[in-house]
C-alpha cells in the first residue's frame, strides 16, 4: 500500500525537509522509503501505511538502502516482515529512535548509539560527506 497524501505530510515535518539518514536538506529529490518493503508483502499489511514505516530519504541514501540491505537491516531503515516498524529502533542522522504510527519520535538511550558508529560521522566516501559511514560502497 502506497502511503496517503496526509502520512506523506506527516513524515516530511517529521524529517523537517531533510534526509532522515544524512540530514542533508532535500527538495525535488526527497523519497519517503518504506522500512518494511512493499514488494516483501507490505502492501498487505495496513501498517505499512503508517508514518512509523517510512522515512523521508533523499534518492543518493534511498538507493544505498537497497544496494546494503544487510546494513540497512541492522540500522532499522528495513524492517523484516516478520518485524514491526514501531517496535523496530532505527539510526537516523541525529541517533537512535523509535518512530511511533503518529509521526512523533521516542529518543532512546545513547547505549545504541556507543555501540555503533554515529551517522553523523564523517562518511568512507571521501566525494561524499554526507553519507553515513555505514552506506558508503566503493563502486
Amino acid at each position: 500500500m502506497r502511503f496517503t497524501e496526509k502520512t506523506r505530510q506527516v513524515i516530511r515535518e517529521r524529517a523537517k525537509n531533510r534526509c532522515e539518514l544524512c540530514g542533508t536538506p532535500v527538495g525535488m529529490d526527497a523519497q519517503i522509503h518504506h522500512r518494511k518493503p512493499r514488494g516483501m508483502g507490505g502492501t498487505k499489511d495496513d501498517a505499512s501505511r503508517l508514518a512509523c514505516n517510512g522515512l523521508f530519504v533523499h534518492f543518493r541514501c534511498h538507493e544505498k538502502i537497497e544496494r546494503n540491505r544487510e546494513v540497512a537491516l541492522a540500522n532499522g531503515w528495513l524492517v523484516r516482515q516478520s518485524g514491526d516498524s514501531q517496535d523496530q529502533p532505527v539510526r537516523l542522522h541525529y541517533g537512535w529512535v523509535l518512530l511511533n504510527a503518529d509521526g512523533s519520535v521516542d529518543f532512546l538511550a545513547s547505549a545504541l548509539d556507543e555501540k555503533y558508529q554515529s551517522p553523523q560521522q564523517a562518511s568512507d566516501d571521501p566525494e561524499d560527506s554526507t553519507l553515513p559511514s555505514a552506506l558508503s560502497t566503493s563502486e
